[in-house]
């Protein structure tokens, strides 16, 4: 049985370590699809909990997805980045596969709902703090996927999964541009 707590602590302290950790979880299509649609409803129901905390101005609300919409672009990002990053990755001759991205992807979503639950809450009492917070965690974040991102395709050299996860994130935008 695997220790949440203690991998999310590993996951912060020594990604690489706990990367190979995620990476030796074999689970079944059926099992990561669940994860992943775990993950993407409890971001979104946090990110909606944040919306009703957030006093938002009435023209931006009109222009913010819904709830549903909100989901259905997370769930097309979520997917979109998996296949991109299991695509550049290939292309740079890795070994990752698209379920182990999409594992290493469930598994990073969680600890980030875990800092996106403490974000919402540091912003009732300090919302310049938690601003900054925000800042730090998405930076941190995308230290943490790179290291995921370099353990899944065996590289070694952190510059090649940098490149990875800047041209998946490239497509990604690019795929959520077309698709709106």
């Amino acid at each position: 049985m695997i220790d949440v707590k203690k991998l999310t602590l590993e996951t912060i302290s020594d990604p690489r370590a706990a990367a190979e950790k995620v990476l030796a979880i074999k689970a079944d299509r059926q099992t990561i699809l669940t994860g992943l649609a775990l993950v993407l409803v409890l971001s979104t129901l946090v990110d909606m909990l944040h919306r009703l905390i957030l006093p938002i101005p009435p023209a931006l609300s009109e222009i913010l997805p819904g709830a549903v919409s909100l989901l259905l672009i997370k769930a097309i990002a979520q997917l979109a980045l998996a296949a991109a990053v299991t695509g550049f990755g290939k292309w740079l001759e890795g070994q990752g596969r698209f379920q182990d991205v999409l594992i290493v992807s469930i598994w990073l979503g969680f600890v980030a709902l875990v800092f996106q639950i403490f974000g919402v809450a540091l912003f009732i009492v300090l919302p310049f703090i938690a601003a900054l917070f925000h800042i730090v965690t998405v930076l941190y974040g995308t230290y943490l996927f790179v290291h995921f991102v370099n353990s899944v395709h065996g590289f070694n050299n952190m510059l090649k999964s940098f490149g990875v996860v800047i041209m998946s994130a490239l497509a990604v935008f690019f795929c959520l541009y077309f698709v709106s």
